[in-house]
């Protein structure tokens, strides 16, 4: 290490000596080499010094002249190199009331040098950007579109409304968007009049080009708030280049409450989706599976709950369900009508227990059913069917099979027209029901098959 240090003095010297001997021997090219490298080296330095001002310039102007930034944004430090490479920090966005809409310690966006140098600001402006561990709130109005204004302020008329709705010019214009753009651990805090939601740890890689096809990489952690989930996950592409553009996203949600997404499914446990999203951008076609492991409707405990569905146009279908209940399985299919917050749904069950579906009535055997379910805003739920079963026993008294119709309104189970039949006879009853305090049961009578005579039991 010595020996090396002691001989950068003769290196130096001996370059010194090299640079002499080439001032000597080519004096007039040395000098304009010199004079090139010192006129070079100002350009730099001008051109470093011009890139950083036009960022500020650039920023400012986009922020004060662009709908996509109502209100105010400000940055703590804005620095811009060579190549086209901003960055900022303490980056915060207020609307015009002064409330916080977006708060970002710190990012790097790359902006087209042509563009800095001549100062003509359009969608191809912006090359690629990424922003890191920011807050953003977003405010939506009853038909869930977004709003640039603070939920407070009082829409005067259809045109000021048109007004408020944030535009990106690249999507809703003949104008192209490229960019490139990741952020990183984000928290969403979305608002509407009936809804508040938290999305944290929100991730996102998208390469947007609405000329040709963008790819989209998005995935979040839970979901606080109206909607409740453990997150979700998204991936795929959007064709822009036909005259409509195309999804082609692959969707996976993890244990989503269904009933927290107010669009009338009225079901209280955490469900996943793994789907397809297709079809036209403002028509989307979403297909996939669906599972939950409990499905607890009043009186009916679903299990391992598996099937498949189709969401288009404001109508969900689903067929091929499974799921168990009572020891038994079903089968089943229907739709949901979101719009109107209605479902149907058709069910068929295989060797469920009666002993299980109707605790009280001391009924023990296997029960095949055809059954249906529905609700709307008005009626709300109702369910009903027809059964029709094997062999079984009453207490201690054997039966050949039991049948009847039954259905429940407002919390009561009911059955009608039951009928077990025994080997002196058949035992039969307008209904019995099933209620909160216990069960109660209407007459109930013997049609003795040997004597013709009907005789009343209870």
């Amino acid at each position: 290490m010595r020996s090396f240090i002691s001989v950068i003095p003769q290196k130096i010297k001996y370059l010194c000596t090299k640079i002499r001997h080439l001032y000597k021997m080519h004096g007039r090219t040395a000098y304009g080499i010199t004079i090139m490298l010192s006129i070079a080296g100002c350009l730099i330095i001008g051109f470093w010094y011009v890139l950083t001002s036009q960022a500020a310039s650039i920023f400012n102007y986009t922020v004060n002249h662009r709908q996509l930034f109502p209100g105010t944004i400000t940055v703590s430090r804005l620095s811009a190199n060579m190549l086209g490479q901003v960055s900022f920090e303490n980056l915060e966005w207020r609307d015009t009331s002064g409330r916080r809409l977006a708060t970002i310690p710190e990012g790097q966006f790359r902006v087209s040098i042509w563009d800095m140098l001549t100062g003509r600001i359009g969608t191809t402006t912006l090359k690629s950007a990424t922003l890191n561990g920011g807050y953003v709130h977003l405010y939506f109005n009853d038909h869930m579109q977004l709003l640039g204004i603070t939920p407070d302020t009082k829409e005067t008329s259809s045109s000021s409304d048109e007004k408020e709705n944030l535009s990106i010019t690249g999507l809703k214009g003949n104008h192209k968007f490229i960019c490139q753009l990741n952020l990183n651990n984000f928290i969403v805090e979305t608002t509407s009049p009936d809804r508040h939601l938290v999305i944290t740890n929100f991730n996102a890689a998208m390469d947007i080009n609405t000329g040709k096809v963008s790819s989209i990489q998005c995935s979040t952690g839970h979901f606080e708030g109206t909607v409740s989930a453990a997150g979700f996950t998204l991936d795929g592409t959007i064709d822009f280049a036909p005259p409509v553009p195309r999804y082609n996203l692959a969707l996976f949600i993890k244990d989503c409450n269904p009933k927290s997404l107010n669009v009338g499914i009225d079901i209280d446990d955490p469900a996943s989706v793994r789907a397809r999203i297709d079809g036209d951008l403002p028509d989307p076609i979403v297909s996939g599976k669906l599972m939950l492991p409990r499905m607890t409707l009043p009186g009916l405990p679903f299990e391992n709950v598996n099937g498949h569905f189709i969401y288009h146009n404001g109508r969900l279908d689903a067929d091929k369900v499974t799921a168990s209940v009572f020891d038994g399985q079903v089968n089943a299919h229907g739709n949901f009508d979101i719009d109107h917050k209605t479902y149907k749904a058709f069910i068929r069950g295989i060797n469920l227990k009666a002993s299980q579906a109707a605790k009280g009535s001391h009924i023990r055997c296997l029960v095949p059913l055809d059954m249906w379910m529905s609700s709307d805003p008005i009626r709300h739920q109702e369910i009903g069917g027809t059964f029709f079963s094997g062999p079984g026993k009453y207490i201690i008294l054997p039966f050949n099979r039991i049948s009847g119709r039954f259905d429940k309104k407002n919390g009561v189970l009911a059955f009608h027209d039951a009928v077990i039949s025994l080997a002196l006879g058949d035992v039969t009853t307008d209904g019995f029901h099933f209620t909160p305090s216990g069960v109660r049961l209407d007459p109930i009578y013997l049609d003795n098959r040997l004597t013709g005579a009907r005789e009343r039991v209870y």
